[in-house]
């Protein structure tokens, strides 16, 4: 650059031409990658922003791309930012030297795609691809770790790494396991699932990803995170052909403890598969809801399994599938289940959800006294595909398919009786003068009020 020096200019003087020159600076030597035990952990300042990504160099013993218990950090490796994508680390890429747990981080990071790549050490071999991570502003991309393993047992290099700080972290554990009933329980009869990936959810894409912890379960499809203190969605990648029940679960992980939770998928249950319809007043005991004949709300609908027309709550005490003394809560010397409820919304519609194939359900309505059915309770079956049709079942049954939902299945109610030969009725007081008996609208009936047949019409 041209020297600087002072220059006078007085009154009357000719202009001055000054000339500035400009040499280029010499080139930088570049900076030699510091030692570990200079510096255990150090951000590049060649960029500006407010994401960041870090992780851990880890010993991955197992080969499964996680960090186990055991499984120790390892310091001294230098991870960078591959900008250029040519496989080596040039002066301008941005680098972190794994400090004694093995972590690094990168902080300051422009929104942008990286991918994270390590000088190899002596000893050991990189097992985790590297990894590509997306990351937007304000983004933190964490648990990006990287597995290596030793060669033929060669130490760490040095300084070796010491024990990852196990007070520090929790744990998150759990089975996946086939959820025959689709009730979400993990029952002690239901099997295990083997070799399902369970995964840490952090991008929110449904997916799992390089930077994303995650593992397989184990032969008695069980698994295993260890993480540090925070809040982590899990999520599952579920096996061809079966369907989640449970649903995915934030967890709160505090250091010292370990949180439960199991993944319930069935393959013989989806929750989408129903049944619904209304409960009607069937003035004219047709079966039919015709013009004027409301819903009848609040009504007590039941799926009733054993087909003797009474709600039926489980007897089923002490678990050994005997009835027992005592546990014939109704007295009709039958083991009973607890059978399905639910109530009629204002319109009078119901919905069953979650059904299972196998089962056969008779839908029908607890009734107050003298109100009956217009109509055979309905008979649905739930199967996996069609059921031929059986002349010896009556009322011919609906056939649900998995995954479907019938939407018409409709229950008539009345005071009159629809068999033979037969008068009945209830003699009631009509609050609203609608000519209808609504006892669930507080409509009762009239007792010693004296009814006749008027045979002579007069």
């Amino acid at each position: 650059m041209s020297r600087s020096e002072p220059v006078n200019v007085l009154e009357g003087d000719p202009p001055i031409v000054l000339n500035l020159g400009n040499a280029p600076e010499p080139e930088p030597t570049p900076e030699a990658t510091p030692e570990p035990e200079a510096q255990a952990s150090r951000v590049a300042s060649q960029v500006s922003g407010t994401a960041s990504i870090s992780g851990t160099k880890f010993n991955d013993i197992n080969g499964n791309n996680q960090v186990d218990p055991g499984e120790l950090g390892l310091s001294g490796f230098t991870i960078y930012l591959d900008l250029n994508q040519n496989n080596v680390l040039d002066s301008n890429e941005p680098t972190s030297i794994t400090n004694a747990e093995g972590a690094y981080s990168f902080q300051a990071l422009p929104a942008s795609t990286y991918v994270v790549k390590e000088v190899q050490q002596p000893g050991f071999t990189q097992i985790t691809p590297d990894p590509v991570v997306t990351i937007a502003e304000g983004e933190n991309a964490e648990f990006v770790n990287i597995g290596n393993q030793a060669d033929g047992g060669t130490s760490s290099p040095s300084p070796a790494p010491t024990p990852v700080n196990t007070s520090s972290t929790g744990q998150i554990q759990g089975v996946k396991f086939d959820d025959r009933d689709g009730d979400g329980l993990a029952d002690t009869d239901e099997p295990r699932i083997v070799g399902v990936e369970i995964f840490i959810y952090l991008n929110n894409n449904g997916l799992p990803e390089l930077n994303e912890p995650f593992t397989r379960t184990d032969e008695h499809g069980e698994y295993q995170f260890t993480l540090p203190p925070g809040n982590f969605r899990l999520r599952e990648t579920p096996p061809p052909g079966l369907i989640n029940t449970t649903p995915t679960p934030v967890v709160t992980v505090v250091p010292g403890q370990t949180v439960f939770y199991n993944f319930g998928n069935s393959s013989i249950f989806d929750p989408n598969t129903s049944i619904g319809g209304i409960i009607f007043t069937d003035s004219n005991n047709n079966g039919i809801q015709d013009d004027g004949e409301p819903g009848i709300p609040t009504a007590q609908v039941f799926l009733d399994i054993d087909g003797d027309g009474t709600f039926d709550s489980s007897e089923y005490l002490n678990g050994d599938g005997v009835l027992n003394e005592g546990e014939d809560i109704d007295g009709d010397g039958i083991l009973d289940v607890d059978e399905p409820e639910t109530f009629t919304v204002p319109d009078g519609r119901y919905v069953f959800n979650g059904l299972i194939p196998g089962g056969i359900y008779r839908v029908n309505v607890v009734l107050q006294e003298n109100l009956f059915l217009t109509d055979a309770a309905p008979l649905v079956i739930v199967s996996t595909d069609s059921v031929p049709f059986d002349p010896n079942i009556t009322p011919e049954p609906i056939n649900l398919i998995l995954a479907q939902e019938i939407t018409d299945v409709d229950v008539g109610v009345n005071v009159t009786s629809p068999t033979p030969d037969t008068v009945s009725g209830i003699v009631f007081a009509d609050n609203n003068a609608n000519g209808l008996f609504e006892p669930l609208k507080g409509e009762v009936g009239l007792p010693g009020v004296e009814v006749f047949v008027d045979t002579h019409r007069d």
